[in-house]
């Protein structure tokens, strides 16, 4: 056998270690997310018409400490405000003091289309098996279902209220759509901040903006994870800019009660996040003027939501504000 001089061996070294390296960096990408904290959740669908959408909304596992039921809580960063529904909670303080006492309607305050109300403090909480102490969470009174015992009874798990925005403040969410959790943590560190392709994001009036590039130009859309069925909800002008002359889709959704029509036309230019090509999909408007001024107040020109991230991974900072999508491909076990 021949023996390698000192020099040979690390020339051989080098070589064996730069063949390797792709092969620990897609190791150490794939298992940055194997730790634990992770929250799941699940899909719900919902009926439009004689259409089925099987991923309309985020359902997250809630439970509150000391009350023997099982609660489910809406994900959507696109509420102002965490939120227990009056109607459906109010069961439970009238059984329960200790919840009782954490109720306060004099000193808190959250406004809620346009109606005060109080809040929760110190509500001890489990979003899946992770414990959290609730000091932001308000009381939606006047709105929810009205429980029963029978109700309770039945043994699912009962929607009592909306997670937003500001649980999230100043902390990373990292929501990883394909195994369907997320995780909250404090920080990213160096090794996983470069996994993501991140762009600044603004975060006013209590939700979070990101800049799509499509076409060429900037156009700012409110991240909404309660927004599941559009990829992009805008209005008429922006419709007509992003659109060509392709067959119209039609949905008539409730809208306060009412049967209202939107309408959507696949988009015809590149849409990008940063470096990230998005997928193909289409854009939606409703005809008349109900969202315009929404529109202006938020300084955007409409919402986006899951649909573009459905086969990937995103992270936002809110303390940084910063949204950043996954570089790598994620892919799930078949079951």
């Amino acid at each position: 056998m021949k023996t390698l001089k000192p020099k040979q061996h690390i020339v051989v070294v080098a070589f064996l270690l730069a063949l390797l390296m792709p092969i620990f960096t897609k190791a150490q990408s794939k298992n940055i997310f194997s730790g634990k904290g992770w929250i799941p959740f699940s899909w719900e669908s919902m009926k439009l018409g004689n259409r089925t959408f099987d991923k309309a909304a985020m359902i997250v596992p809630f439970k509150i400490d000391g009350i023997d039921a099982d609660f489910t809580l809406q994900f959507d960063l696109g509420a102002t405000s965490s939120m227990l529904y009056g109607n459906s909670i109010d069961y439970f303080l009238n059984e329960n003091s200790v919840l009782k006492a954490k109720l306060d309607t004099t000193t808190k305050r959250f406004f809620i289309q346009n109606t005060k109300n109080g809040g929760f403090r110190n509500l001890d909480a489990c979003l899946g098996s992770v414990k959290y102490i609730f000091d932001d969470m308000a009381y939606f009174k006047g709105f929810g279902d009205t429980l029963t015992v029978d109700s309770i009874k039945k043994g699912k798990p009962i929607r009592i209220g909306t997670l937003g925005a500001p649980f999230f403040k100043d902390k990373v969410l990292i929501i990883d759509y394909p195994h369907q959790r997320f995780l909250i943590l404090d920080s990213l560190n160096e090794k996983t901040k470069n996994d993501f392709d991140f762009v600044d994001a603004r975060l006013d009036m209590g939700t979070l903006k990101i800049p799509f590039n499509i076409g060429g130009t900037p156009y700012w859309m409110m991240f909404d994870t309660g927004s599941s069925i559009f990829a992009i909800m805008t209005d008429q002008q922006h419709y007509n800019t992003f659109t060509g002359n392709t067959q119209v889709d039609s949905l008539g959704i409730s809208s306060w009660g009412q049967i209202k029509m939107v309408y959507g036309k696949q988009i015809n230019k590149p849409v990008k996040l940063g470096n990230t090509v998005l997928p193909n999909n289409y854009v939606y408007m409703m005809p008349g003027n109900d969202w315009d001024d929404f529109y202006k107040q938020e300084k955007i020109v409409g919402l986006t939501g899951n649909a573009f991230f459905l086969n990937n991974v995103v992270a936002i900072d809110f303390k940084q504000l910063k949204f950043g999508v996954y570089k790598y491909k994620v892919t799930t076990k078949s079951k």
